[in-house]
């Protein structure tokens, strides 16, 4: 009886949260900044962007825990560095 009402519990979850792919990594600690990260949940849209040349390269380098430049269509789980993002930032206004 406690394993029918586990499984409809979960089931009931999953129903009511849709289908979430966790992307956090190993680790709340970002190994560029060494900081603690913040878990973020955000909607994929199906879309990806080009930011251009050399910014895969930088990302991996300087700011690899920011959002993702492909988005699938489902609700995802980041851990998210806001020195990252920063930058991320810095990165993008000296390559305008």
């Amino acid at each position: 009886m406690r394993t029918h009402f586990a499984t409809l519990i979960l089931v009931v979850s999953a129903l009511l949260s849709g289908c979430i792919s966790d992307q956090r990594g190993p680790s709340p600690i970002c190994r560029v900044h060494h900081r603690m990260m913040r878990t973020v949940y955000v909607r994929g849209y199906g879309v990806s962007w080009d930011y251009g040349v050399g910014y895969e390269s930088a990302r991996s380098e300087l700011f690899p825990n920011v959002y993702p430049p492909l988005m699938p269509d489902r609700r995802l789980v980041y851990f998210i560095c806001d020195d990252c993002l920063k930058a991320q930032h810095e990165w993008f206004e000296s390559h305008k």
